[in-house]
Parts: C-alpha cells; structure tokens; sequence
C-alpha cells in the first residue's frame, strides 16, 4: 500500500507497451490518494513512510523491471522476469506491479515495499526495499486485468492453435503476499478474448458462442465463487 497519514500518492505503474503498428508507447496511471485516520498512539514499532510513493517501469524489448524513488528520482532496484513484459499493472491495493507476459503465458509480480497492515485500532506502515515476488500465475495468454478495492480479476485468453480454454483467475494483493494456491478459478471450455470484473464472492465474465467465427465474446454471464472454482447462476 502506498497510501499512508501522509496522504501520499498511490502506486504508479509505468509500462513501454508496443502497440499494433509497431510503435512504442508509456502509459502512466496514477490512482487516487487514500486519506487514512491515523491519530492513535502505537505501542508498537511503527514506521513513517519518508516517500512519495515508486514507481515500476519496464523498458522496451528488455525483461528488467525497475523500482524508482518518485521523492528524489533515484533508482531502488531492478529485476529481472522471465521474458520482455507486454503490459503493467497495480494490484487491489497498489502495493504489487503485476507483470504481464502476454506471449510466454506468465504474470509475475514485483513488490513495491509500501503497504499497510490493519492492527484493529490503527493503519500500521511499512516501508522496505522492492522485491521481486515468488509468487506466479501461468496460463494461457494473460490480456485483461480488472482491479477494485480487494481483488484483482486476472482473464487468460486461450490459444486457439494449441486449442487451449481460457480461464480467470481472482486474486487478492494477501494472496501474492503468502504465494497462495487458494484463490478461485473460471476455467471455460474453449479460448476467448474476453474480461471479467470480480466483485466478492462473485464473477462478472464473458461468454462465447461455440460456433461463433470470431473469438470475442457475444454474452456476459454471473458467476459464484466457491473456495478454488466458480459455478454459473446467471447469463
């Protein structure tokens, strides 16, 4: 978490993203703040975040992910993934930069080092060095990533050549943190270019006609979360 008593700006995910003619492009998103009521005395070892927040940025045609100061500019560290990044993204609760590779059917995550834990009559905060995380999502094609307040709806598309289904994937910023196995799955029965938008224990996702001639979806259906899968109840 970025946000602290500071009212300090949230994460920012920069990613060089090349687009269909070739082109090169940087996309910046900046979220808004988060005021946070910090007035209680802490008993405990409590950390002022000196910061204005980090930034993650990938380079074009490189698989380095880097980590800079947005206070003074300077770099903290870079990483590297597994293949060159096709897209960026902040997690739920903009502590992790979701690290897509698209064409190597991979999402790997890098930690920012600020984020906050809830110790019931007070926001603590922390403030640590970048980390690339253990924690991995593999499937096939990773597009469409969704985010609300506690839950990040990650589509994977298929492939149509392997004839590989797409799936989603939900996942909360505490299941990067302790590289968890729990989290629930849609798996279809065929690919889709597709998106879903998680909203608690249910799904909102997208439908494909077997015997449509394109692969974009022509429905949208409501899924139930039950512990590692999702049931259908809507279309």
């Amino acid at each position: 978490m970025i946000q602290t008593k500071l009212s300090l700006v949230a994460l920012l995910v920069g990613a060089s993203l090349l687009s269909g003619c070739g082109d090169s492009t940087t996309n910046i998103v900046e979220k808004d703040p988060i005021a946070v009521d910090d007035d209680h005395d802490h008993d405990d070892d409590h950390t002022d975040i000196s910061t204005a927040g980090r930034l993650v940025i990938s380079a074009k045609d490189s698989n380095l992910v880097s980590v800079y100061e947005l206070s003074n500019g300077s770099l903290l560290d870079s990483f590297a993934v597994a293949d060159t990044p096709s897209a960026l993204a902040a997690s739920a609760t903009k502590r992790y930069a979701l690290v897509v590779q698209r064409t190597t059917d991979m999402l790997e995550f890098v930690d920012g080092g600020l984020y906050q834990e809830d110790h019931v009559d007070h926001l603590h905060d922390y403030q640590q060095a970048p980390a690339l995380s253990s924690f991995v999502l593999s499937d096939s094609r990773p597009t469409h990533i969704t985010a609300n307040d506690s839950q990040m709806a990650v589509f994977f598309d298929g492939d149509a050549a392997s004839g590989t289904p797409a799936a989603v994937a939900v996942i909360t910023d505490a299941d990067i943190s302790t590289d968890s196995n729990g989290y629930p799955v849609l798996n279809y029965s065929l690919h889709m270019h597709g998106a879903a938008q998680a909203r608690g224990e249910y799904l909102i996702s997208t439908l494909r006609d077997a015997d449509s001639a394109t692969t974009l979806p022509d429905k949208v259906a409501l899924y139930h979360g039950h512990d590692d899968h999702f049931d259908e109840e809507l279309i």
